[in-house]
């Protein structure tokens, strides 16, 4: 892999923050074990349109729609 590549990827994992944000950013519905503490930066992500708000009314749908589907 070139280098250039590799510094691109370390630098995005430090703008983007925490496991959480990334995770919600790759698709994930719902997390498991996340810390609440990082809340206010998942706040700020959706706020600053790094975390699509469209992005996570898709995932509250698909988790609604289970919980409905299994009586949750």
């Amino acid at each position: 892999m070139p280098e250039s590549k590799i510094r691109i990827g370390a630098h995005h994992r430090k703008k983007s923050g925490r496991p959480e944000l990334l995770a919600l950013k790759a698709g994930a519905d719902l997390l498991l074990g996340g810390k609440l503490e990082n809340l206010p930066i998942l706040e700020a992500a959706a706020e600053s349109g790094e975390l699509p708000k469209e992005r996570i009314k898709d995932a509250l749908v698909r988790v609604q729609t289970l919980q409905d589907d299994y009586s949750l």
